[in-house]
């Protein structure tokens, strides 16, 4: 037991010592470095390897911890798990403010984000994986993120992980075209991103039935259009999981706009389709 406490103050002693080591250090550093461009180059040597950061939906986190408090979760990219746990150098206890508020800018600026649902972009660009200060919102820095549209299941109706497939074949099945359009509502978030030119944009769509395909492309147009007139670098990748076949939308969006709207008001996607019956193999 006198071991257990031993140890315990020990470690709470090593924890203050490294943040008054780390806050003097930063302190100098912001000092000794008064040049915003020089700064820039040290976070952009800390946080250059980060890589790509994944951001998981709520309903498949191991641990349910409360939106509000900790925004969309952050998954370590090596190992697949998720993690809360923000690096000593993102941490206000250890770095002070300026440091923060600072290295994060270049975080955000620097790191691929891919989001497995698309109600997780607004969150991303507003409030970033962690809340912080609003002079370092993400949608200022963001340069690169991919994203998935899909219907999956909701996370009242599984009952059992194992019917999660065929959940979501019917959503997607008996969805309207309000559906389709909500989810492209999610992604348009990226409207408010502060640097859109040049900004890079993946969005991959997860498809059951042959159809839903022609009624992604036709919701997601105007999104489309106006990305590209604003400069954003788009790719659409589509995932049929039936067929296992990829298609790569975005030549779809070659041809001028008005010749696409023009199409739709006589044959949209959303009238009078026929059902696909593809075997699927999951």
């Amino acid at each position: 037991m006198k071991l257990t406490t031993y140890l315990r103050e020990l470690s709470k002693a090593a924890e203050s010592y490294s943040k008054s080591w780390c806050r003097s250090f930063t302190a100098k550093l912001l000092q000794t470095l008064s040049a915003r461009e020089l700064r820039d180059i040290v976070y952009g040597f800390i946080v250059g390897q980060i890589g790509v950061v994944r951001i998981l939906p709520h309903d498949r986190t191991q641990y349910k911890l409360p939106s509000d408090k900790y925004g969309p979760y952050i998954v370590n990219p090596k190992n697949g798990r998720q993690t809360n746990l923000i690096p000593h150098f993102l941490d206000w206890d250890y770095v002070g403010t300026q440091f923060m508020l600072e290295i994060y800018q270049a975080f955000y600026s620097r790191a691929v984000f891919s989001i497995d649902h698309a109600y997780d972009v607004g969150a991303l660009l507003g409030c970033g994986v962690f809340y912080i200060h609003p002079v370092s919102a993400p949608q200022n820095f963001i340069r690169h993120l991919y994203v998935t549209l899909g219907f999956d299941a909701h996370p009242e109706d599984m009952n059992c992980r194992l019917n999660r497939n065929s959940l979501s074949k019917d959503r997607e099945l008996q969805a309207r075209k309000e559906d389709f359009e909500q989810q492209v509502e999610h992604v348009s978030a990226i409207r408010e991103v502060k640097h859109a030119r040049g900004f890079r944009l993946h969005i991959t769509i997860v498809i059951w039935h042959a159809q839903s395909s022609d009624k992604y492309v036709e919701a997601l147009l105007p999104l489309v259009y106006d990305l590209k007139e604003m400069g954003v670098e788009l790719n659409l990748l589509q995932s049929h999981i039936g067929t296992r076949k990829n298609e790569d939308l975005t030549p779809k969006y070659d041809i001028p706009r008005a010749e696409w709207e023009e199409n739709i008001t006589t044959n949209s996607a959303f009238v009078g389709k026929p059902v696909d019956h593809v075997t699927y193999q999951v």
